[in-house]
């Protein structure tokens, strides 16, 4: 079952999106980003490492034009379905979540299109962040998203668990890791309001819906084991 994410209503996502979508340009390819992210483009990186939110890669909507430019971090995916980790905001960058995004990718020779991105995961959205908003992953294991005022906004509380590094899965799951490659935080196990495929709602977690279109911030829980 193919089913579009709608952001103001709850839904399961089983989304490898098969049915044509609005087309999204980008200003600059989007692997030209690449030389910047270093180890990070196969989507994975180690400690200690700092990014800043500086939107620079556009994204301009066939629809409504809500979200505008992003900040990338980690992706995954060379054809069909892509995740990007990213800052993801509006055209101002007034209003940024640090998020992953599921998308199709194409290219006019020029420049890569994006089939209408989704956003699947997202940290804290009832606190949207700024440009210069910060995400470190420290020598203490944790991952920190920082507003650009010096407001705590999230965390994956990891300090002291022997975090060896962090990578963002072929699936879309941002994982940090240990000596042994296996996950001591995941996003598969902090949903927001979409489950892709593979990912399995854990036991106390509920899909929450956001509020509307425009509204990020969280509405009604729906669903739990």
């Amino acid at each position: 079952m193919i089913a579009e994410h709608r952001l103001y209503f709850p839904i399961i996502l089983f989304i490898y999106l098969l049915f044509p979508l609005s087309q999204f340009a980008l200003s600059q390819p989007l692997w030209d980003y690449n030389t910047s992210l270093s180890n990070s483009t196969a989507g994975l990186v180690g400690l200690s490492t700092f990014w800043i939110n500086r939107p620079s890669l556009i994204v301009n909507s066939t629809t409504d034009g809500y979200f505008g430019l992003t900040t990338p971090i980690l992706q995954r995916g060379n054809a069909g379905p892509r995740f990007l980790c990213c800052f993801y905001c509006n055209y101002n960058a007034t209003k940024c979540f640090l998020g992953i995004l599921l998308y199709h990718n194409r290219s006019d020779g020029e420049n890569d299109m994006i089939n209408k991105p989704q956003l699947v995961w997202s940290a804290n959205r009832n606190h949207p962040v700024k440009a210069n908003a910060t995400l470190q992953l420290g020598q203490d294991g944790n991952l920190v998203l920082t507003d650009s005022d010096g407001t705590l906004v999230w965390s994956t509380n990891t300090t002291g668990k022997s975090v060896s590094g962090l990578n963002l899965t072929e699936m879309g799951n941002l994982v940090l890791f240990d000596m042994r490659k296996r996950p001591v935080w995941q996003s598969f196990d902090h949903p927001t309001d979409s489950l892709l495929p593979g990912q399995n709602l854990v036991s106390g977690k509920k899909l929450i819906a956001s509020i509307s279109a425009t509204n990020q911030s969280q509405g009604i829980p729906v669903g739990c084991n």
